[in-house]
């Protein structure tokens, strides 16, 4: 028979080993979550009534800002703490967001398809529709600040910009219609502003047009979703059924099915360039694709935790995650564990 001294030296000698069990387990846990290379966030976490996630931008203290189809605005910390605005508990004029994009005051320039255009400032929010500015659809499908800080402002109408007071529309004096479906807008390293649109690749330099289509070039497709600009002032453009194109200022070169053997679509939504100018390929079908100008790779829902192969929009924040949109939610990608 056990003393009971021996009986408790045995019950301290249990009692410690189950408290230091727990706690390898614990740190292993800890240690296991943050060398995990995909986070998906679902309704819960996040409070979308749709997971349909448009895009997503960086403000200038490193939060996320995301757009929703029927959601509205989601706000994710850096902390992955989810915040979500609509109509119920703010001002935003439609929960369907198209486009965002930050100015140097940190104010969100953010588009919508049925409420026009909003400015987000902290919590106060201004609105420009057909009613109080010279847009002439509601429906925004793409927003770019240049280093003007001038707004450029796309519509299935054509662009605009908005210096803050005025608002011009802008005419491509080289097509036969001047309305046109603007897709993408950003600008090169000269400050030339490059736009996609459903009739071919259009660029303006000060009054001066130039339209690329299958008439006069080698661009892919006259259907171009995207236009991007790496550090060498490439243009990378994307197009719905024609694949990738890369423009130098003279020559085209083509990525599609035909020439890529890792390429398994030509149906481009958006291109992303990163700081190692690794391009990032939005696919309407097939996940995502990184080529780093020599490797194509592929990121799919076979042989990842990539919710859904339909990708509408990335950005890779300044910690290398990929922040992910899709039909089916946001997902967050880093190769070394998302941080």
């Amino acid at each position: 028979m056990q003393h009971k001294s021996e009986l408790q030296i045995n019950r301290y000698f249990i009692i410690s080993l189950i408290v230091f069990s727990i706690s390898i387990l614990s740190l292993s846990g800890n240690s296991f979550a943050q060398s995990k290379e995909w986070l998906v966030f679902d309704s819960v976490r996040t409070g979308l009534s749709s997971q349909w996630v448009t895009s997503v931008v960086a403000d200038n203290n490193g939060n996320m800002m995301i757009g929703t189809y029927e959601s509205g605005l989601l706000i994710v910390d850096k902390n992955k703490n989810c915040r979500l605005l609509n109509s119920k508990n703010s001002r935003i004029p439609d929960e369907s967001i198209t486009s965002i994009s930050i100015d140097r005051e940190g104010n969100k320039w953010i588009g919508t398809i049925f409420g026009g255009l909003f400015c987000m400032k902290d919590t106060a929010i201004v609105t420009y529709n057909t009613q109080n500015s010279k847009v002439s659809l509601d429906d925004i499908t793409s927003v770019f600040i240049d280093t003007a800080g001038r707004k450029w402002v796309g519509t299935k109408d054509g662009i605009y910009a908005f210096d803050g007071l005025k608002w011009k529309k802008y005419y491509d004096e080289t097509d036969i219609e001047p309305a046109f479906w603007v897709r993408g807008i950003t600008a090169d390293k000269y400050g030339t502003i490059w736009i996609a649109t459903n009739s071919g690749l259009s660029s303006l330099s000060g009054r001066k047009w130039k339209k690329f289509d299958e008439k006069n070039s080698k661009i892919p497709a006259n259907s171009v979703t995207t236009v991007s600009v790496d550090r060498f002032n490439n243009k990378w453009v994307g197009t719905f059924g024609g694949g990738i194109g890369k423009f130098d200022g003279k020559e085209w070169t083509e990525y599609f099915t035909g020439n890529v053997e890792t390429l398994k679509t030509n149906f481009i939504n958006y291109i992303y360039v990163d700081k190692y100018d690794n391009k990032w390929i939005c696919t309407n079908d097939k996940g995502i694709y990184r080529f780093d100008n020599v490797n194509w790779t592929v990121y799919d829902t076979s042989n990842s935790k990539l919710p859904s192969d339909i990708v509408y929009s990335i950005i890779v924040d300044e910690l290398n995650n990929k922040w992910i949109c899709t039909d089916k939610g946001l997902a967050i990608f880093n190769e070394n564990g998302v941080k």
